[in-house]
């Protein structure tokens, strides 16, 4: 794969990410909110990835090296996120959480998506 398709890959992956949290976030504000967390899949998979040692997924790991590496969202956060998952309850922690990863990953998709338009 080029350089190109790498980074196309990426910043589709990021964007369905980003999209999927956005979505989740906007739920969990507009309607009756309870205790229980329960997010999307793709949310969930994303929390789990992150947790993992080595990430399976290309953008995961990239998400990874750029975030959790460079301190934008500290392992404490991923933890927090990954009990809440485990533990299936949402507090006003978890929220605060997923809005800084959700910027993260806006961040994010938004460099991947510069490095595409340099490389046209």
């Amino acid at each position: 794969m080029n350089n190109t398709g790498l980074e196309s890959g990426i910043y589709e992956q990021l964007r369905s990410y980003s999209e999927a949290l956005n979505r989740y976030l906007i739920e969990l504000k507009t309607e009756q909110r309870s205790s229980d967390f329960k997010p999307p899949t793709e949310v969930a998979e994303l929390i789990r990835a992150l947790g993992e040692k080595v990430p399976m997924e290309v953008s995961i790991q990239f998400l990874a090296a750029g975030t959790l590496g460079q301190g934008s969202v500290p392992n404490v956060l991923v933890r927090r996120l990954h009990d809440a998952l485990e533990t299936g309850r949402l507090t006003s922690d978890t929220l605060r959480d997923l809005e800084q990863l959700a910027a993260v990953l806006g961040h994010q998709q938004a460099g991947a998506f510069a490095r595409l338009r340099r490389m046209r």
